[in-house]
């Protein structure tokens, strides 16, 4: 496909795309570890918004939303594969893709307006996350009160650094939007 043809919208017709912010909250507080692509076309049915597993397929491949990592199932002592676990920001950006696809833009321009969030933010968030998981595994082995209180403030300063981020990348698709309507 072209890179300056329009998005094709097969299987994501609706009347409107708008997710309320409290719900993409709440959506993201039910699963820190991460979600399903399952769980994400659920999650917007349930906002009545039409997206199904193909399109959310579609825009992973398309580097809109970003990449699973695989994880293991276990089930009665045995591993039965893994299944591919994103993280709930998917649902936040999948918000975005639709409204850019509403106002007319490109693969390119839309990809263009991620690129900076998507290579150089997810490297970020995926190394505190890390981090985290070090310090909960040490939790586990020597339980430490003062630990558990810094992972707790840890913790939010990670989710102020992940909205200081989502802001600031507003901020620059705005200015982008408003450059292209400029041209």
């Amino acid at each position: 496909m072209d890179g300056i043809e329009k998005m094709d919208m097969v299987g994501t017709k609706d009347t409107t795309n708008e997710v309320p912010e409290s719900a993409l909250e709440a959506f993201e507080a039910r699963h820190p570890a991460g979600v399903t692509s399952a769980q994400v076309v659920a999650f917007f049915q349930e906002q009545g918004v039409r997206v199904s597993e193909a399109t959310f397929r579609r825009y992973v491949q398309l580097g809109f939303l970003p990449r699973c990592r695989r994880v293991g199932r276990q089930g009665k002592g045995r591993h039965r594969g893994s299944e591919g676990i994103y993280p709930t920001s998917a649902a936040r950006r999948l918000c975005e893709v639709k409204r850019l696809l509403e106002q007319q833009l490109t693969i390119e321009e839309i990809r263009g307006m991620f690129r900076v969030r998507e290579d150089d933010v997810q490297a970020v968030r995926e190394r505190l996350a890390t981090i985290v998981e070090a310090v909960e595994a040490q939790l586990r082995e020597t339980p430490d009160e003062l630990l558990e209180r810094d992972l707790g403030r840890l913790r939010v300063t990670i989710a102020e650094l992940e909205a200081g981020l989502r802001k600031v990348a507003a901020g620059v698709a705005r200015g982008r939007m408003a450059a292209r309507r400029a041209v």
